[in-house]
């Protein structure tokens, strides 16, 4: 049986390439022999004295999540990360809508569905107040702040956990003056 292997096709999209024995195929991709050089650990104990960088696959949740230890949040985090995303047209001192969310209030945040860390945020508005104060809210309460100036921020160094089945929010601050068609991107790493 041959192997399956991801490849791009003519740029339009993605598919699945059938290589074999012989194959000539232009659009084939090498094999990556990992027989000899990466040991990836597996398993459901995550590696104790990780170092920065070090990868760990973990099989045993049924999630099958590869994670890299992350020594500046000193915390394993999931390769892959994840966006929430939430925007208003015109907003002063209320919660943003986002991700399907046309009414949001108490109950409607979005939830999560699993350990998470926040390790990226960006937002921009249109025009609005020279600086707007944003909460993140977690189960209503708010856990970081940032100020849109100049109409955007944007942080790659954020470091804040959120759990399994807490609900997140983001709130416009009052000030007065409204933002106007404000966007806020979340990304989210699973927390080992």
């Amino acid at each position: 049986m041959a192997d399956r292997y991801p490849v791009t096709a003519d740029g339009t999209g993605y598919g699945y390439q059938e290589l074999g024995p012989g194959s000539t195929d232009t659009l084939a991709v090498e094999k990556l022999d990992v027989a000899d050089g990466l040991n990836l650990p597996m398993g459901s104990t995550f590696p104790t004295s990780p170092t920065d960088g070090q990868m760990w696959y973990d099989n045993s949740s049924g999630e099958r999540i590869l994670y890299i230890y992350d020594s500046n949040r000193s915390k394993w985090l999931s390769s892959s990360e994840y966006t929430l995303q939430w925007g208003h047209d015109n907003a002063d001192g209320e919660l943003l809508r986002g991700s399907g969310i046309n009414n949001p209030g108490t109950g409607t945040g979005v939830l999560i569905p699993h350990d998470a860390t926040i390790v990226r945020i960006t937002a921009h508005q249109r025009t609005g107040p020279a600086t707007k104060q944003v909460d993140v809210l977690v189960n209503g309460t708010s856990v970081l702040n940032f100020d849109i100036s100049s109409d955007e921020y944007k942080s790659n160094t954020v470091d804040q956990d959120v759990n399994e089945d807490d609900e997140l929010w983001v709130e416009v601050e009052s000030a007065g003056t409204g933002t106007i068609d404000v966007a806020v991107t979340l990304w989210l790493a699973w927390r080992g």
